[in-house]
């Protein structure tokens, strides 16, 4: 099977975080929330990993990111179908891409596998859709009567029926490159925002009798994009129990769920128990077997807690073998 590149749309300015930082590099349990949409690729099998970048942001996202990436400015930002079209001349032997948003640190490799699946050898498109309650800011999935794709209406452009459309689109999607360039080359703004929609192109696919195949999203968070700090905390707060209860089937006690707060990179042997209030950040590594009091574990000093935290109480972690926490006791101010 072919294996596709991906391009991931992080130009977006993100004025609603009211930061100075791109809204993609905000932390989540640990890493930028980009790093998590990276990451989800590589496990779905990705190759070449291309990044959309506004002008302003391309230098911290590149520092933040690194080599293993790829990355184009898209100035001035025109909208994601134009995003896109700044990628495309780094595809051109490329056969199939993924199409995903940098604010959406939740995507699964299960999910973005299965578009790949739904795709098949013929198709110009596949994308992931939900049925929800709430569709606020969702563009709705229209189909003709016997259930196929007709296309995808942006909420600021729908009338009042397709508004009343419950199944909307996810954001996730993957594209065959020759098809997608020749849809974004007719694709025009012709919408209240003045904007090249990504969406449109998927509807040009339709429309010229190119397959557009749909795959349902099981799990709602993937469709979780930040755009604000209450969103951010969100995340934080379903990404944390995550990371937690994956540790607890790990065979890691737990004594406090609530109080406690692991990042994304730690890892933490079986039979370890983890009193209330302790925060292990950074690459943290604790082995088998041992007992972590109230404390907050940093894998170094250069994982930057004591910026955040006025007094941590750390301890040093001895071999798995020994089975023994020493505690050590370091005050680090600010």
């Amino acid at each position: 099977m072919e294996q596709p590149a991906a391009v991931i749309l992080a130009a977006g300015s993100g004025t609603r975080m009211n930061s100075a930082l791109p809204k993609v590099l905000h932390p989540l349990c640990g890493r930028p929330m980009l790093a998590h949409v990276v990451a989800a690729l590589r496990r779905a099998g990705v190759g070449r990993v291309l990044i959309v970048v506004g002008r302003d942001g391309r230098a911290a996202i590149r520092n933040a990111i690194g080599a293993g990436a790829d990355y184009v400015v898209q100035h001035p930002p025109r909208g994601t179908g134009h995003a896109l079209a700044q990628a495309l001349p780094h595809l051109r032997r490329v056969g199939l891409a993924y199409v995903v948003h940098g604010d959406m640190p939740f995507v699964s490799p299960a999910t973005l596998r299965a578009l790949r699946r739904a795709l098949g050898r013929t198709g110009g498109a596949a994308l992931a859709t939900r049925v929800v309650e709430d569709t606020h800011r969702f563009g709705r999935i229209v189909r003709d009567p016997a259930g196929r794709f007709v296309g995808i209406v942006e909420e600021r452009d729908a009338t009042p029926e397709e508004a009343a459309i419950r199944e909307v689109n996810a954001g996730m999607y993957v594209v065959r490159v020759a098809e997608i360039r020749r849809a974004l080359a007719r694709v025009r703004p012709n919408n209240r925002q003045g904007e090249y929609y990504l969406t449109d192109a998927m509807n040009v696919l339709a429309v010229t009798g190119r397959e557009v195949t749909t795959v349902p999203v099981s799990d709602p968070a993937e469709m979780l994009g930040i755009n604000t700090r209450e969103e951010l905390a969100e995340a934080e707060a379903a990404l944390r129990g995550r990371i937690l209860r994956r540790l607890m089937q790990g065979g890691v006690t737990v004594v406090d769920p609530a109080s406690t707060f692991v990042d994304a990179e730690v890892r933490v042997g079986r039979d370890t128990v983890l009193h209330p209030q302790t925060i292990l950040t950074g690459r943290t590594v604790i082995g088998a077997g041992c007992e972590i009091p109230r404390a907050a574990c940093t894998a170094s000093r250069r994982a930057a807690v004591g910026t955040f935290l006025r007094w941590l109480k750390t301890v040093s972690i001895a071999t798995a073998a020994t089975g023994i926490c020493a505690a050590s006791a370091i005050n680090m101010h600010t």
